[in-house]
């Protein structure tokens, strides 16, 4: 048998809204594949990202290329307010509070949040898998493996990309979850590691609107020297006016303390009356 097995497009994924899964263990590329797509995602106009990631703090990744005022550390509640800010814009345009000509479009990346069970149990979550395109979100969540989703989460994903996987067992719940339509087991193991390796994902886009496995299967190679950063200068300047990174809440906090430490005082009498007064701090 012979099988087409072509590059992904990512314009399938910028045209409309989606939710995409990205699903590999730590050091597979997922991070890299991230920033590939929200590449296209800014090259399609999508004006604004905000992101969530347990690592930011760490490591300062996505503020390499994203105004790191609009990274955010896990938290439902913050999830909770983007959600609801988000909802309330589309229906401001809706009806007719917005310039029409106003681009409500957001792209919500949720990095790793699998660890964070309060997260992942949040009904903002949910909502968001199950109605999140209907508001202008294009949807990215990185995941190390399937079952970190329940059910109705993965029945929502519109696209998966699977990096690589060397447990078979593994491997088979990523066959009878989205690769049931493929001729048997071992094609979907012929296919996953020809496009598994070096860094490479095995892409299935399930809101294809055709039947042949040839066109919703694919692999993609995600860019490692894309240069560029997200959204309009004028996110860039908000962030330049408001953003105080870690390291510079740390130093300020630092100095506050040593401002408001409070001055112990000592008095030393010399001979002919005069008096010295000591004045030091901690």
């Amino acid at each position: 048998m012979t099988f087409n097995f072509a590059k992904f497009d990512p314009k399938e994924m910028t045209r409309s809204p989606a939710c995409v899964a990205i699903v590999g263990k730590r050091g597979t590329g997922k991070s890299m594949l991230i920033k590939d797509l929200l590449y296209h995602l800014n090259l399609a106009g999508v004006p604004r990202c905000i992101c969530f990631s347990a690592t930011e703090e760490a490591n300062s990744y996505f503020g390499t290329f994203l105004p790191s005022v609009f990274v955010h550390p896990l938290d439902p509640d913050t999830l909770d307010r983007v959600w609801k800010a988000q909802k309330e814009l589309v229906l401001q345009k809706r009806v007719g509070q917005l310039n029409p000509d106003t681009d409500t479009r957001l792209v919500l990346v949720m990095d790793d949040c699998a660890y964070h069970k309060q997260m992942m149990k949040s009904a903002t979550l949910r909502e968001i898998f199950m109605n999140g395109r209907h508001h202008g979100i294009y949807f990215i969540v990185t995941l190390q493996y399937l079952i970190d989703l329940n059910v109705a989460m993965r029945s929502n994903v519109d696209c998966w990309f699977y990096l690589k996987e060397l447990s078979h067992k593994n491997q088979e719940r990523i066959y009878n979850e989205s690769c049931g339509f493929l001729p048997s087991f071992l094609t979907f193991q012929d296919l996953f590691m020809a496009s598994t390796a070096n860094y490479e994902a095995f892409v299935v886009n399930s809101r294809c609107k055709s039947n042949d496995p040839q066109k919703i299967v694919a692999h993609y190679r995600a860019d490692a020297n894309l240069n560029f950063k997200y959204g309009a200068p004028a996110l860039w300047r908000y962030h330049d006016e408001v953003y105080e990174s870690a390291s510079d809440k740390y130093q300020r906090l630092q100095r506050t303390q040593q401002d408001s430490r409070p001055m112990s005082e000592a008095t030393r009498s010399r001979k002919g009356g005069n008096t010295i007064i000591v004045r030091r701090q901690g």
